[in-house]
């Protein structure tokens, strides 16, 4: 069952281990973006933001209707890492997929429930119908995440698009998913 295609979800949503972000997050948050551990694999340098960008980031995500931030909840309403379905296309019934989970929960599952429980709620709720994204070539624990997850390699992209990645050259591969059977 689909509800109107563009509608936020507000801040007081729950599906699975999915919901809301919350200003409480907002500590766990910054963990992951200035932990050099985690956030060296992403092209957007989240290692310069503060507290109050983080905040504007999970205000902001009640009220978007292009992309959806959601929190990943332990459980216990405790913050573990935030997953995204970004440009959302509701024309070609597509997305991009994000995910940055905080270190301490690297290898529990969690990331794996949470990328089901997404990919369930853009089939069921959002009528989506492929899931797409992009990670750095050399990025082979996350890539090997992906594919665990169901995500099909469609084409690494070399020179002329390839892009700067800590003053370095670096290739993208691009994964997709088609959500019918998932």
């Amino acid at each position: 069952m689909a509800w109107d295609t563009f509608a936020p979800l507000g801040k007081d949503f729950k599906f699975g281990c999915l919901r809301s972000l919350a200003e409480s997050d907002n500590r766990e948050m910054l963990e992951w973006m200035h932990d050099p551990s985690v956030n060296r694999w992403f092209v957007r340098d989240f290692s310069s933001m503060d507290e109050d960008e983080a905040l504007g980031f999970i205000r902001e995500s009640w009220s978007d209707v292009t992309s959806f931030h959601l929190a990943v909840d332990d459980g216990t309403g405790g913050y573990l890492g935030t997953i995204s379905l970004k440009n959302i296309d509701y024309m070609s019934k597509s997305a991009e997929y994000a995910i940055a989970m905080r270190l301490s929960s690297h290898g529990t599952g969690a990331a794996a429930n949470a990328t089901r429980d997404l990919f369930r709620l853009a089939r069921e709720r959002m009528n989506l119908n492929a899931i797409y994204l992009n990670v750095l070539r050399e990025n082979g624990r996350a890539r090997a995440f992906y594919e665990k997850m169901g995500f099909n390699l469609q084409n690494e992209v070399s020179y002329p698009a390839r892009i700067y990645h800590q003053d370095k050259k670096s290739n993208l591969a691009w994964y997709m998913i088609e959500l019918k059977d998932n």
